[in-house]
């Protein structure tokens, strides 16, 4: 699905990296990490996509935001929680490059901007977001 909605937009191929949203897997964190699975498949399937599954990491475990109640508490997690436990691996690899990340699911774009907000003071040029599924807006 994803390779299919890459090969059918144009801008898509404005991207240099495709990434996967960073997950912590291991104690108090998730299982297995679901996204980078999905670039993983992605990878093989569009090989010519430029897709990079180690470019950032999530380095601990931190509370959901789905289970924050309204924007400003989402918010304050993101920053205090979220935006400090994400780190670039390399980055040399994301100088001046247009980063595409890909999640899951879209609740209020806090991640992404965690997400970006290391990315571009890494060096990136651009960062933009796919996701696969909206979570309805006022949940």
């Amino acid at each position: 699905m994803l390779v299919g909605y890459l090969e059918q937009n144009p801008y898509a191929g404005e991207w240099d990296l495709i990434i996967p949203m960073p997950t912590y897997v291991g104690d108090d964190g998730r299982a297995w990490d679901h996204v980078d699975l999905i670039v993983e498949r992605a990878s093989v399937e569009g090989p010519d996509w430029p897709f990079h599954r180690d470019l950032m990491r999530k380095t601990k475990a931190t509370p959901r935001l789905v289970e924050q109640r309204g924007f400003r508490a989402r918010a304050e997690v993101a920053e205090r929680d979220i935006g400090p436990a994400l780190e670039v691996v390399d980055p040399s690899a994301v100088k001046n490059k247009a980063v595409l990340v890909v999640d899951d699911v879209f609740t209020s774009g806090l991640s992404l901007r965690e997400v970006a907000r290391k990315l571009r003071q890494a060096g990136a040029r651009t960062v933009g977001g796919i996701v696969l599924a909206r979570q309805p807006f006022g949940s």
